[in-house]
């Protein structure tokens, strides 16, 4: 016996699925926790794609979360980024590259799930040890850049 599906509830099954239809009460970090991640790369499209599945959503909720480290944004696949929640993105080794550098800024760096905080500017040579430090690649990676600065 096989089972028959109509077009109308394979759309009412991905609706409830992708949380469209029926639109709930999850935080921000639930929704973006729900969908395995929210792509980023721009970020109104971000907002859009969370505000829409919340009954209750403001304009800058989205900011707001990443500012408090409840969520981050990262490359974590396809090659763009995305948003995710620091429990599900703190697998992947991430350096917080700011602006900001009170100890207050730094300490939410942690808190959101990054390994290492560093403060604009930064040298190529540095960043680059530090990023292939986190990928377990230190003397591969930092020759490659120290060949490529010193021609």
């Amino acid at each position: 016996m096989s089972a028959r599906l109509t077009w109308p509830q394979v759309l009412a099954w991905r609706m409830r699925r992708q949380l469209v239809e029926p639109v709930g009460k999850s935080s921000v970090p639930e929704v973006v926790r729900r969908l395995c991640g929210v792509q980023a790369q721009v970020a109104s499209s971000a907002e859009l794609a969370i505000r829409v599945r919340r009954q209750a959503s403001r304009r800058g909720e989205v900011a707001r979360a990443l500012s408090e480290g409840r969520l981050i944004k990262t490359w974590a696949m396809r090659g763009t980024l995305h948003l995710l929640t620091p429990e599900d993105g703190g697998t992947i080794p991430a350096v917080a590259l700011t602006g900001y550098a009170s100890a207050v800024d730094e300490s939410k760096a942690y808190a959101a799930g990054y390994q290492v905080h560093m403060t604009k500017p930064v040298e190529l040579r540095e960043l680059a040890a530090t990023v292939a430090k986190l990928a377990g690649r230190s003397k591969d990676l930092t020759h490659t850049v120290a060949s490529k600065s010193n021609p």
